[in-house]
């Protein structure tokens, strides 16, 4: 028993292959090879945004770093570093990345109506031993699980070097230079109207119900995850900047917890008539072409503000 425990233990915190760490995701988000380019050998990141599916089917990164560059005569270099599904604690590693590899002129970050209460399924296969084990115990009920997964995954590292097994990463040369998701098709408008109506419907039960103590404790960890990263972002002296963005149709002008998200940081909210309009939507949840056209236009302005406010 005691030599399975010490392995177990030199596992958890045995210095993790990042490379290594970023391929387990291609099997969830098919982006680690991107990612892993743009945070580890890419020259330069300026603008970076941290955001889940809804930021990579809603900003056309490559068509807003030509027109913001346009619009101020300089050259930024724009990174979606985006991630399918929510989950705070997968961004802060991904801004952490970030910021030991580049110094950005600004950073991202997208809020939705309510934040996600639990650790991103991925965050054990990127994340350091370090932040594996800072984490919340008794609000993040991932834990266990995340803890299993980490082990899972340095396990296969350490079995690729005692075997001598190949790992053979993706030519960045083959990789698209930003990660725009285009998607042209137009979402069903019944299943939208259905959507809204029980989306309007919990969003009155929210405010039927105010900010109770269950609320303040359920909600602690993401919000914990928050104030970790304004931190990093504050230490590397690079502005955060949060923007809210919305399912189809959804009631709430602004993000539940905008009061935290001031505290850290600005918050940018888009034009309300580009969220409620049907022929923007693939689904409930991601703009197709057309809304994202809006959205990125829309960022152009507050980039460009932005910038040559500096």
């Amino acid at each position: 028993m005691l030599p399975l425990l010490i392995g177990t233990a030199y596992l958890w915190l045995m210095p993790l292959n990042k490379q290594f760490g970023y391929s387990y995701l291609l099997e969830s988000c098919g982006r680690s090879d991107f990612l892993y380019h743009k945070l580890f050998e890419s020259d330069n990141i300026d603008i970076a945004f941290l955001g889940t599916s809804v930021t990579l089917c809603g900003i056309m990164d490559d068509s807003l770093e030509q027109r913001i560059n346009h619009q101020t005569g300089k050259t930024y270099h724009l990174a979606n570093l985006s991630y399918c599904r929510p989950g705070r604690n997968l961004r802060y590693v991904i801004l952490k990345d970030l910021l030991a590899h580049h110094k950005p002129q600004l950073i991202l970050i997208e809020a939705r109506f309510r934040e996600d209460r639990f650790s991103h399924k991925d965050f054990p296969f990127i994340a350091e031993s370090e932040d594996l084990f800072s984490q919340n115990i008794l609000f993040n009920q991932r834990y266990p699980e995340s803890l299993v997964d980490a082990l899972e995954c340095r396990w296969d590292y350490s079995r690729h070097k005692l075997l001598d097994i190949a790992f053979e990463p993706v030519d960045s040369a083959q990789l698209r230079p930003h990660s725009y998701v285009s998607v042209k098709v137009t979402a069903d408008p019944q299943m939208l109207q259905t959507h809204q109506e029980k989306t309007t419907e919990k969003y009155h039960r929210y405010l039927e119900e105010g900010r109770g103590i269950a609320d303040r404790i359920s909600y602690r960890y993401p919000r914990k995850v928050l104030g970790e990263m304004a931190a990093l972002a504050k230490e590397a002296d690079v502005p955060i900047v949060f923007y809210y963005l919305k399912n189809y149709g959804h009631p709430a002008p602004e993000p539940w917890e905008i009061d935290v998200y001031r505290q850290l940081g600005p918050v940018w909210i888009p034009p309300d008539s580009i969220f409620q309009k049907k022929a923007n939507f693939s689904d409930q949840d991601h703009l197709n072409d057309q809304g994202a056209s809006l959205l990125t236009a829309w960022f152009e302005g507050e980039l460009t503000a932005f910038l040559e406010s500096r």
